[in-house]
C-alpha cells in the first residue's frame, strides 16, 4: 500500500510494511513463513535460539497462511498491521495468542478454527446425515460463526471479507459433501440435483477472490477438478482441462494432478500423462512417474516390507516382533488435523479388540525436530497401542515401499506377515471393525 503526498515540487511515496514479531515456546523449527492461500511462500522469518522471530514485509490486504514446521494457521494481514504472535510449539492451536494492531481479527480467526473443529468433531452427528440435515448443519455453523464475528472489534472492511469467506465455505461444503462423506465414513452418498442448486451460476472467473479468499480458491479448484475427473479417459480429461481460461486456475489445477495419482489406480496413469504432456519440469515429471510406479509396488498377498523404529520408551521395535498377530497400522503426524480426527475412533477400536490377537501400531512421520512434540502428544492424549517414531519421516524405507506421500494412511498386515490391504479403511468407518472381526475368525 502506498500513500502519495504532493508538495509544490515533488511527490514522496511511503510504503507501509506489515510488521510481525513473536515468540515460540519449546521451539523445534527455525523458521516462520508467510504463504499465500495457494501455499506459495512469500516471506520467511528466522526463529532464533530464544524462540523469537521478527518479520517486516509489504503485504496486500488478504488472508494468508502462517506456517511453522508442518503446521499452518490462517491469518489476515494488511500493510498497517503491527502484530505480535505467541504460541507453544507443542500445541500451536491451543496456545495461540495475538497482541497489537491486527490482533482482534486474528483472534477471531483462531476462535473460528477452534469452534469449527468443536462443532464438526462428532462425525456421525455432523456428516452422517441426509442431504437436508447436512444443509441445516452447515447453515447453523455459518450462523454461529457470524455471531462470533459480531463480538470482535474489527474493521468493517474485514467483516465484509469474512462474510464472503463464510459464504464461500458454506458453498464449498455443498460442493465437497460427497467427498467429505466418503472420507469420514467410507460410504457413498448421492445427493439430489436440488442439493446443488446454490452452486448454480457461481462465477469461476473472479481472480480477486481467487487470490484472497481461501474457500473461493478451494471451491473453484474443486469444481474444475470434479469436472475433469468425471471425464472418461485421458483425451476427454485433457479436453476438459483445456477449457480453463485463466492461467492461475490452470496452474493450480495442474499442480493438483500430482496428488491425484494416488487417489485412484484407474485414473492414475491419465493424471500422469497430463503431467507429462504439459510440464516443462523434468524433475516434476520424474517425481510423478515415481509416484505412479509406487502404486504398483505392493500387492495383496505380498510379504510386507519391514521396519525397525523406536517406541515411546526408546526401545527398538520391528514388524517381525508381531508375527502371528493381525496388525493394523496407522501412519500419522502431530501436525496432521485429519490424522488427529481419527484418534478417538482408533481408541474405540483398540478398546473393542483389547482381548483379541491384534496389535495396533501408530507410526509417526513427524520431522526429527518435532520428536518432543510427538512424545508430549502421545502422553497428553494417552495414546495406546504401539507408538513408533519413523527414522526419516516420509523418506523412511517403509514409507517409500508403500508409496506413502499423504496421511493419514492405514495398512492391514495379516498373521503371516503378508499385506492384506495397503490402503485399509479408516478407524471411523463402520466397515473397519467388521473387517477386522472377519480377519480374526
Amino acid at each position: 500500500m502506498s500513500l502519495f503526498i504532493g508538495t509544490a515540487g515533488f511527490a514522496r511515496t511511503i510504503v507501509y510494511q506489515t510488521q510481525i514479531k513473536g515468540s515460540v515456546e519449546n521451539s523445534s523449527f527455525d523458521k516462520v513463513t508467510i504463504k499465500t492461500i495457494n501455499d506459495r511462500p512469500i516471506h520467511t522469518a528466522t526463529v532464533d535460539s530464544n524462540g523469537d522471530f521478527n518479520l517486516k514485509a509489504p503485504l496486500d490486504t488478504s488472508f494468508y497462511l502462517l506456517e511453522y514446521g508442518r503446521e499452518s494457521i490462517y491469518v489476515h494481514l494488511d500493510a498497517k498491521d503491527r502484530l505480535e504472535i505467541y504460541f507453544d510449539a507443542s500445541d500451536l492451536e491451543g496456545t495461540l495468542q495475538f497482541k497489537g494492531v491486527g490482533a482482534q481479527k486474528n483472534k477471531y480467526l483462531s476462535k473460528k478454527a477452534r469452534l469449527t473443529k468443536e462443532i464438526t468433531k462428532e462425525v456421525e452427528v455432523f456428516y452422517d446425515v441426509d442431504e437436508n440435515k447436512f444443509l441445516e448443519n452447515i447453515s447453523n455453523l455459518k450462523t454461529r460463526l457470524q455471531k462470533e464475528l459480531s463480538e470482535y472489534n474489527v474493521k468493517q472492511s474485514f467483516i465484509k471479507q469474512e462474510e464472503k469467506s463464510l459464504q464461500f465455505n458454506y458453498l464449498f461444503s455443498i460442493q465437497n459433501f460427497q467427498n467429505i462423506y466418503k472420507y469420514n465414513l467410507g460410504k457413498e452418498i448421492n445427493p439430489s440435483n436440488a442439493f446443488y442448486e446454490e452452486l448454480k451460476g457461481i462465477d469461476l472467473e473472479n481472480m480477486s477472490d481467487y487470490k484472497t479468499q481461501p474457500y473461493y480458491y478451494y471451491l473453484v479448484n474443486s469444481i474444475w477438478s470434479k469436472r475433469i475427473e468425471a471425464e472418461d479417459g485421458f483425451e476427454n480429461m485433457d479436453n476438459k482441462f483445456r477449457e480453463i481460461s485463466n492461467n492461475e486456475v490452470l496452474n493450480s489445477i495442474f499442480i493438483g494432478f500430482y496428488s491425484k495419482i494416488t487417489r485412484n489406480k484407474d485414473t492414475a496413469e491419465d493424471y500422469y500423462n497430463l503431467i507429462k504432456k504439459y510440464s516443462t519440469s523434468e524433475e516434476f515429471v520424474t517425481a510423478a512417474k515415481e509416484k505412479l510406479d509406487s502404486l504398483f509396488l505392493i500387492h495383496k498377498g505380498d510379504v510386507s516390507p519391514s521396519f525397525t523404529y523406536e517406541d515411546i520408551d526408546g526401545n527398538k521395535v520391528s514388524l517381525e516382533d508381531f508375527k502371528g498377530k493381525l496388525i493394523y497400522i496407522d501412519v500419522w503426524a502431530t501436525w496432521c488435523a485429519p490424522c488427529k480426527k481419527q484418534i478417538p475412533y482408533l481408541k474405540k477400536l483398540e478398546e473393542y479388540f483389547r482381548k483379541e490377537d491384534i496389535v495396533f501400531i501408530s507410526i509417526s512421520v513427524d520431522d526429527e525436530k518435532a520428536y518432543n512434540s510427538w512424545k508430549n502428544m502421545v502422553e497428553s492424549e494417552s495414546l495406546e497401542g504401539v507408538q513408533l517414531f519413523a527414522d526419516n519421516s516420509f523418506d523412511s524405507k517403509f514409507m517409500e515401499a508403500y508409496g506413502i506421500s499423504s496421511i493419514p494412511r492405514f495398512i492391514i498386515i495379516d498373521q503371516e506377515g503378508k499385506v492384506y490391504d495397503e490402503q485399509a479403511p479408516s478407524p471411523s468407518f463402520d466397515k473397519t471393525k467388521v473387517l477386522l472381526e472377519l480377519l480374526l475368525e
